[in-house]
């Protein structure tokens, strides 16, 4: 979904099949006219940018942070790419949560009308404040839990590996309660971006940003202009979406399934 008018703008992939907690995964079949309409499944909102406790994470490439407020990440730091030669310490963002700059990666669940799931800025917990990738350790795990009264717990886990900038997500879930629990999930971005001016002979005049999306048609880009007068909707086997710079890019890429094709839902 795309909002040209106060120049934001959310890109974003549903996994186009259901889980449900107890039962094999089975393929959705055709894609409908929307996914979340034949599905039942309630559209999610725009996630507010909801402060709660901000957690820290590093790696040896990557420096980041957590909010506990749906469990999404605010900030990536890359710590081997400043944005300037002389000076390292301002490193180049590829998530900023600054308004200025906003590009954030919001993940979660979709369910039917009724069903329970945590929404997009609901509280999680987690144990601690800060991981830190130490010296020796191949990969670090970090765990934010939700349950309610009913018995659904959901656990969102992130896997940090060394020299690796792909974070891994994954939700589990543990239903307790007495009615089956279907869901699906889903992962967005949502960018406000305004063009600098510089000079000809500045480093940063050929800076962009855009949305791209490998989709039926392979990997292409748009304007988010274009996207706001003509709103994409289309249905890829193993599709994904990133926002793109002019160096760097973020991607939401769903994990491919070794023993059957999964259509993405883009949109």
């Amino acid at each position: 979904q795309n909002r040209h008018a106060d120049h934001r703008a959310e890109v974003a992939v549903a996994d186009e099949e259901q889980h449900q907690h107890g039962a094999r995964r089975e393929n959705a079949g055709d894609v409908p006219e929307t996914l979340l309409r034949r599905a039942g499944i309630r559209q999610h909102a725009r996630a507010p940018q909801a402060q709660g406790q901000l957690i820290h994470v590093r790696t040896d490439v990557l420096d980041l942070t957590i909010s506990t407020a749906g469990a999404n990440i605010r900030d990536v730091r890359l710590l081997k790419y400043p944005q300037d030669l002389k000076d390292p310490d301002k490193l180049v963002h590829v998530l900023d949560s600054n308004p200025k700059h906003l590009v954030l990666l919001q993940s979660g669940l979709q369910v039917p009308a009724g069903s329970a799931a945590p929404g997009p800025a609901a509280p999680y917990s987690v144990p601690q404040t800060g991981y830190t990738l130490a010296p020796g350790e191949k990969s670090i795990t970090v765990k934010f839990s939700w349950h309610n009264a009913q018995g659904l717990q959901v656990d969102k886990i992130y896997t940090f590996t060394r020299s690796s900038y792909q974070v891994n997500v994954r939700f589990q879930v543990s239903n307790k309660g007495k009615n089956p629990w279907t869901g699906a999930s889903y992962a967005q971005f949502q960018n406000h971006y305004e063009p600098e001016h510089h000079g000809f002979f500045s480093a940063h005049r050929y800076d962009y940003q855009r949305a791209a999306i490998n989709g039926q048609d392979g990997y292409k880009q748009y304007e988010f202009k274009d996207l706001a007068e003509k709103p994409l909707s289309e249905s890829a086997v193993n599709g994904w979406t990133a926002i793109v710079t002019h160096y760097f890019l973020a991607a939401a890429i769903p994990e491919a399934q070794p023993h059957h094709e999964q259509k993405n839902f883009l949109y």
